[in-house]
């Protein structure tokens, strides 16, 4: 999701391959790529996921603008310490 953000066409193309690949999502990746993820884009993906963006959204400007809130609302949907460092 950041490479989207930022802008890094061969960041994005791999991490979307292989987010597609582990996440066995394909089309919502597919979405991300063609919608993009900046802050309040409406993606039509599940909680769980559009938390997961969110998160990453947040840390990828400089400084990052993450929060408590995000790390709580992955754990709220059942993420561990370990998926949420994951996903960090």
């Amino acid at each position: 999701m950041t490479p989207r953000l930022n802008g890094c066409v061969y960041c994005a193309s791999l991490h979307a391959r292989l987010a597609a690949q582990l996440g066995k999502r394909p089309e919502d990746i597919d979405r991300l790529l063609l919608t993009g993820v900046a802050p309040g884009t409406q993606l039509d993906l599940d909680d769980r996921w559009q938390a997961v963006v969110d998160l990453a959204v947040a840390l990828a400007p400089t400084p990052p603008v993450a929060t408590e809130q995000h790390v709580a609302r992955l754990r709220g949907l059942g993420l561990s310490d370990l998926e949420i460092l994951d996903v960090a």
